[in-house]
């Protein structure tokens, strides 16, 4: 695995300025088939990836992956396509069902940072079929290394996909007020990582499971993050 760089970002820097109780490393992972799995999770407590969704106009949306797809589909950066399945003989789906709850109480609808041109909202979004590219195989993969802590006892408590728009160029401080929003979703995460324990289900422990509560999707953040 390649070490952790540097950043000096406004979001890097507001993250360490501001949450001294964490320490974070910092990865660029390349937009091609299974480039995530450079990272190795074990040495982590929590993994928050994230990626962008371009819709041109959009630009006050953050959209929380609720599970992954075990599939692929289109050229990635380097034109290369890949296997339609992400892990052969592993489930359709599987999500964190564990912090469900949680997710939607503190994120799903909700205001995290406003000013008087832009107010960002946060959306839970459910894992889609359509939706199979890099940043689905990128969550897969790391909600799969959760299952597999959880299972030995390893030290990965949470793995999170944040998927946010471009910043507002038009803005005068569009890159600044984007950083704010995702740096509050951010702590909002780390905090509900550290108040409870992840609970890593299969498409069939879903549809079998107590809970009816499934990702009640806002229609249009669904949209705009294809």
């Amino acid at each position: 695995m390649k070490p952790p760089i540097k950043r000096n970002g406004l979001l890097a820097l507001k993250l360490q300025e501001e949450l001294k109780d964490f320490e974070f490393d910092f990865h660029t992972i390349p937009v091609i088939w299974g480039g995530v799995t450079s990272i190795d999770y074990t040495g982590y407590d929590v993994a928050i990836h994230m990626g962008l969704y371009g819709v041109k106009g959009s630009y006050d949306k953050i959209l929380i992956e609720d599970g992954a797809i075990n599939a692929r589909k289109g050229n990635d950066a380097l034109g290369c396509s890949s296997e339609p399945i992400i892990q052969p003989n592993h489930p359709l789906y599987i999500r964190d069902e564990g912090r469900l709850d949680a997710l939607f109480t503190q994120l799903h609808e909700k205001k995290l940072f406003s000013t008087k041109e832009v107010t960002f909202k946060s959306y839970i979004i459910q894992a889609r079929i359509q939706n199979s590219y890099i940043c689905n195989d990128t969550h897969w993969r790391a909600l799969d290394a959760l299952r597999s802590s959880a299972r030995t006892g390893g030290k990965l408590r949470a793995s999170y996909f944040i998927h946010v728009p471009y910043f507002n160029n038009e803005q005068k401080e569009g890159e600044l007020h984007l950083a704010s929003a995702v740096f509050e979703t951010i702590k909002i995460l780390l905090k509900i990582s550290t108040n409870s324990s992840p609970k890593v289900v299969s498409l069939n422990e879903f549809l079998n499971s107590k809970k009816k509560k499934i990702c009640a999707e806002d229609k249009k953040a669904e949209s705009e993050s294809k």
